[in-house]
């Protein structure tokens, strides 16, 4: 009871959001990343759509995202849009106005926000389907999937708006 009651005089000195900075990053690992989004999209899912471009990358600023992006930044289409990055591994670091980075394979409310508002949502692995009516999913693939052996293996999910491959000959792979 201690611990409980000291973690309540903590909410009630910080506010709620000491909760999901402090406790959940430790509850993480029983604390499945579908519930937090869950949550997320309960929380948002009446929230208008903004001007946000979510890009999802697997590594780093990498594949077809990475030049989608450096397009973006080239053209100052960052100055219109925000721009979301969701990774998996690394978090970048000095980034340019109006561009936020989050990890897709950690739970984050704030991912699951810009995933419920944004316009238009890019991916080339980790698939993220819209969520509301209004947004544009697009699933740019991810290389030359003809040569490995994705046959019977890649899933699209609904809410998938446009798949781009690199020939006409590999859509029947998907």
């Amino acid at each position: 009871m201690p611990k409980i009651s000291s973690l309540l005089g903590k909410i009630k000195k910080n506010g709620i959001q000491y909760v999901f900075k402090t406790a959940i990053p430790y509850w993480s690992k029983e604390f499945p990343i579908e519930l937090i989004d869950k949550l997320g999209y309960k929380l948002y899912k009446n929230k208008p759509l903004q001007d946000v471009i979510i890009i999802e990358s697997h590594n780093d600023f990498d594949s077809n995202g990475g030049a989608f992006y450096n397009f973006l930044i080239k053209n100052g289409y960052n100055k219109k849009y925000k721009i979301v990055w969701f990774l998996r591994n690394k978090l970048p670091r000095n980034l340019p106005d109006n561009v936020e980075g989050y990890r897709y394979n950690k739970p984050c409310l704030k991912r699951a926000y810009y995933h419920c508002v944004a316009k238009y949502i890019v991916c080339g692995h980790y698939i993220f389907p819209s969520v509301k009516e209004g947004q544009k999913s697009y699933f740019t693939t991810h290389g030359a999937f003809s040569l490995k052996a994705f046959k019977g293996n890649v899933i699209i999910p609904e809410g998938i708006t446009y798949i781009m491959t690199p020939s006409k000959f590999l859509e029947p792979l998907l």
